[in-house]
């Protein structure tokens, strides 16, 4: 597994870097541009978790790999949009509540 290497970890705070980098250049309130930069992410990481498979010299077909890393992507993209929007509702419904 990657986990001996702690690429998780190294990947995080790279990510957070990088989405902070790109907050500051355009506006990340779209719903549409939020879920394709999480798509975007997700691709990459997936990716680059494939990559330290091949350095682990560890044989994956690339197509079955590639399957891997593109549904595993849409996967994510998909449930973090439908968890964002089940998740936004609640609050809006929490945010009534208190107010009224």
């Amino acid at each position: 597994t990657t986990h001996g290497f702690g690429i998780y970890t190294v990947m995080f705070i790279l990510w957070v870097s990088a989405l902070i980098y790109v907050n500051r250049k355009i506006s990340l309130e779209d719903s549409l541009v939020r879920v394709g930069c999480i798509g975007v992410v997700s691709f990459v990481q997936a990716l680059s978790m494939w990559i330290v498979v091949l350095w682990k010299k560890e044989y994956i077909p690339i197509g079955i790999m590639m399957r891997i890393v593109i549904l595993s992507s849409l996967y994510t993209t998909a449930v973090a949009f439908a968890l964002r929007r089940i998740i936004q509702k609640a609050i809006i419904k929490r945010i009534i509540q208190i107010q009224i």
